[in-house]
């Protein structure tokens, strides 16, 4: 039975009608379909240059910035109309600038409109974000047929800079390129970037197949069983996926043919 892989690109802005992944690069304004509510302070969210290690995808990041009048301010994401194994959860990035002055945040839920009355559902309650950049996850399957907003709510005040970065609506079935699980086993792939072969072993098992797929996951080409030595010479450049089984496992690899 043949498994349908979805793969999701950061650099891209939106993936499908039912998925997005936003890395606030393309321009300093506020993207199509995100919202930003300015509740407190004349400071709210922008989109730009920071600091050193101000974007974790440079060169900009979504940030609100210093006010000694406390924050009252939401970054909300476009309408999410939730829906199982496509974008049932949301995944994003987040740093405070500087660990002295820390920022605080929530997460919350809109299940109407994105205005700041309608968030009424608290994910996450506000506390301080890391000091480095650090990925979280917000489970979206308790909102399967609903459309939904997802608000990342600032609230503190006389402190310096808060960051989001990287913001991606996929679902777990889904496989974003930087989550491309990374083998445990034996399997050893060489070289990458590959060129005109690819060379595949594993210590412990015979290889029983090697599949390429494309990086929107299409099923490109399938090697010879046992094979350990793979022609690429038909591969245009870029980046693939292969997935390599064995009799008891199967591993998955991001590679770059040159």
């Amino acid at each position: 039975m043949k498994t349908k892989l979805f793969f999701s690109i950061f650099l891209l802005p939106f993936l499908a009608s039912a998925q997005f992944s936003q890395n606030f690069d393309a321009a300093t304004t506020t993207p199509t379909g995100w919202t930003v509510i300015n509740g407190g302070d004349a400071n709210g969210f922008i989109f730009a240059v920071g600091a050193p290690n101000s974007a974790y995808s440079a060169p900009n990041a979504a940030q609100i910035n210093y006010s000694a009048t406390a924050h009252n301010d939401y970054l909300v994401t476009p309408a999410i109309t939730v829906t199982a194994g496509v974008n049932d959860r949301l995944t994003y990035y987040v740093k405070n600038q500087d660990p002295d002055y820390v920022e605080n945040y929530a997460v919350k839920i809109s299940i109407t409109t994105p205005t700041a009355a309608a968030f009424t559902t608290t994910v996450t309650p506000s506390a301080g974000a890391p000091d480095t950049w650090t990925k979280f996850t917000i489970n979206l399957t308790p909102y399967i047929g609903q459309t939904i907003y997802v608000g990342f709510h600032a609230t503190s005040a006389d402190k310096f800079r808060l960051l989001f970065d990287n913001i991606v609506n996929d679902s777990a079935a889904s496989l974003a390129i930087d989550d491309v699980v990374k083998s445990t086993s034996k399997v050893v792939i060489s070289p990458n970037p590959m060129k005109d072969v690819l060379n595949i072993s594993n210590a412990d098992k015979k290889i029983l197949e090697v599949a390429f797929y494309s990086i929107d996951g299409k099923l490109i080409k399938t090697s010879i069983k046992n094979a350990s030595t793979i022609s690429v010479n038909d591969l245009k450049s870029g980046v693939y996926i292969i997935k390599v089984k064995t009799s008891d496992s199967e591993e998955t690899f991001k590679v770059i043919k040159e």
